[in-house]
């Protein structure tokens, strides 16, 4: 990659910097109680203090455990699991607190450096994402919750808020199985008015072999296949005065594996190229007004190329019913966010956002399915030509919202929170999310937190009006969902031990469901009302100078039948050993059993644990060795499909095993 060439030859010549690996060597569970959450409020807190339940990642933790992407990392945190799609090779799917409709994870909002990652047609972060690289990380925070009243739509059941990393220096490299490459490169220059972060990374799989796999796309139901993927991205974070700037390059490419649920070698492919570009202006020093401005623009595209049935099924020609489909879509936003501190401790946060989504382009080209009225079979034509068949229009939303938000101490130990955003959008109306939250500190380690708070999700552009005969079927009637949530937050700090316990219910009306008619079509349909309830407790432990420990359970003990597919119980940990050069990283986690569907059939889906494991040498006080494995015990397991009929699961990966070099300066 020459643009990875280009950052080694410059990081070569620049001078030795004091950077060390003795800081990741020791982390400590005071270190990380310390670190401020910003993602729920706007505003710095504790993990104590803040009014939601968060769960933080630092960087180092990130690398300690091995993990290198946010997919990975989720299944490490209480509330929040992520599962292979069979939709595309490589992505995951997000689900949290067992609430996800549809296949793609729309109820979670995704922010990286303030720039929104969900797309406006899909709903979801992780259909443009696939396999979000952690190299460049600062922190990551997972608020569990509604977050509508700041962010408006999809911080509907929770917000994952990426802080990149402004001072980071490393190069890293690995080698692995089934041909994996990964590498990274962070370069901070630094000047008197100029700091410039960047961020480079090169990750590629010759993909593993599955065998006897289950197929539609093919005369014979059982199918062999590997799910090759690379990833290129180049990432800036730089700061002129008071000016900061994101952005962002990236291009993903997987092929073969399931696509839409079907497996085709020859034909099936995912292609994206994204990026975004931010800029902010922050006023905060200058006055008693601290104001921060910012403007973004994010476009992307997306090649999938899938079958859906198999030679021989359509009339006049062996080739198979095969869709070559594009999606272009970009996104303009502009927001003001103000704040005022005033002088007896109170701050009041006003602001607003205009967001303008477009989709620029959506077209398919298909040579015909069984049933279809068109002629030419086996020819490739556009979808819109056969009859019955349309997509939707070149078309966009606009979407105005305005906040405003309160907090102040009551007491001294009692700080209260009320916030309220109005949200409105062109094709369906407006929202209201409102959120109060009571924390509770009685500074001897005894935290309690009473928190509710609304939030909406207004219909994905796909779920209104995407329409393919025999694929899917959208509903232009859907109205936005919305869930109230009530959540109780109990904290124990007691010497080097932190327990964090949480009850949550949520009521969802006017929910959104994807519903399988038949074997692959999907309609979006209105459920009325969904009741979700559960437990998370989460406890992180300085178990010893040299051990640290971390773990989780979650349990949703309410659910709705039609969430069959998603898991209702989880649980992780993570325990870390360090002695002089060494250091060994144990994690797990356990997704419990869940369903899936085959021609109105519930199919048994068993839980499972899957095992990492990662040793460091320091070589220096800049440089280490590693050596891991994921899926350390070569468990074999399955996730269900996404809203598609299947008799199987979608198979997990086998072990993986990496060796590798981190250099820092």
């Amino acid at each position: 990659m020459n643009l990875l060439s280009l950052f080694v030859s410059l990081s070569i010549v620049t001078s030795y910097a004091q950077a060390s690996v003795n800081d990741l060597f020791n982390m400590s569970l005071e270190e990380l109680m310390q670190v401020k959450v910003v993602g729920s409020t706007h505003t710095p807190e504790t993990l104590s203090s803040v009014p939601a339940a968060v769960t933080v990642y630092s960087s180092d933790e990130i690398e300690l455990m091995g993990i290198q992407t946010l997919e990975e990392l989720m299944n490490f945190v209480p509330g929040f699991s992520s599962a292979r799609s069979g939709d595309s090779g490589y992505r995951q799917v997000p689900t949290v607190r067992s609430k996800r409709s549809g296949a793609t994870g729309k109820e979670v909002l995704v922010l990286i450096d303030g720039q929104r990652l969900n797309s406006d047609f899909s709903g979801s972060a992780f259909v443009f994402n696939n396999q979000i690289p952690v190299g460049n990380f600062e922190r990551v925070e997972f608020i569990r919750g509604p977050g509508s009243a700041l962010y408006g739509s999809n911080a509907f059941m929770g917000v994952i808020n990426i802080i990149t990393s402004k001072d980071k220096n490393d190069i890293f490299a690995s080698i692995g199985s089934n041909g994996s490459i990964n590498s990274y490169l962070n370069y901070t220059y630094s000047g008197e008015n100029l700091r410039l972060s960047s961020f480079v990374t090169h990750n590629k799989t010759d993909g593993q072999r599955y065998d006897n796999l289950f197929n539609f796309s093919t005369a014979v139901p059982r199918a062999s296949t590997k799910d090759p993927f690379k990833r290129d991205e180049l990432y800036i974070n730089s700061d002129y005065k008071r000016f900061n700037f994101v952005g962002s390059l990236r291009q993903t490419e997987s092929f073969d594996f399931y696509t839409i649920g079907n497996i085709n070698n020859d034909v099936n492919r995912h292609e994206i190229h994204g990026g975004f570009a931010r800029l902010t202006y922050d006023s905060t020093g200058l006055t008693t007004l601290n104001t921060k401005i910012s403007v973004g623009y994010r476009d992307e595209r997306s090649d999938l190329d899938f079958v859906i049935s198999p030679n021989g099924s359509l009339p006049n020609t062996d080739a198979p019913s095969t869709f070559l489909t594009t999606l272009e879509g970009h996104e303009l936003d502009f927001r003001v966010d103000n704040r005022v501190n005033f002088d007896y401790g109170g701050t009041l946060l006003i602001g607003g956002e205009y967001r303008h989504a477009k989709t620029q382009k959506l077209s398919a080209l298909v040579n015909g399915f069984p049933g279809a009225n068109a002629v030419n079979f086996g020819q490739f034509v556009s979808l819109e030509n056969i009859q019955g068949a349309a997509l939707t229009a070149e078309d966009y939303r606009n979407i105005y919202g305005i906040y405003a938000q309160y907090q102040n101490d009551l007491t001294q130990n009692i700080n209260l929170t009320v916030g309220l955003r109005y949200d409105h959008y062109s094709d369906f109306g407006t929202a209201l999310s409102p959120r109060i939250a009571f924390v509770h500190d009685n500074f001897s380690g005894r935290v309690f937190k009473l928190l509710y708070a609304e939030a909406f999700r207004a219909p994905a552009r796909e779920e209104n009006d995407l329409q393919a005969q025999g694929v899917l079927a959208g509903n232009t009637l859907l109205e936005p969902e919305v869930a109230k949530t009530l959540e109780a937050i109990w904290i124990e700090n007691i010497v080097n031990h932190t327990l964090t316990f949480t009850l949550f219910s949520t009521r969802v009306e006017d929910a959104i469901s994807d519903v399988t008619n038949g074997l692959t079509r999907q309609r979006t349909v209105q459920n009325g009302t969904e009741n979700y309830a559960g437990v998370e407790v989460e406890f992180l432990s300085d178990v010893h100078e040299d051990i640290f420990l971390r773990s989780s359970i979650s349990i949703v003990t309410d659910s709705e039948d039609v969430m069959f597919r998603n898991v209702s119980k989880t649980a992780s940990m993570v325990l870390n050993w360090h002695k002089d050069k060494f250091n060994t990283n144990i994690s797990s986690y356990y997704h419990g059993k869940s369903e899936g569907d085959f021609g109105g059939t519930r199919i048994k889906i068993n839980d499972f644990f899957e095992f990492y494991a990662n040793i460091m040498y320091k070589l220096s006080a800049h440089s280490r060795l590693f050596l891991q494995a994921k899926n350390l015990f070569d468990e074999e397991y399955v996730t269900p499909f996404e809203g598609i009929s299947h008799p199987d699961g979608v198979i997990g990966r086998g072990r993986r095993v990496y060796a590798g070099i981190d250099y820092r300066f």
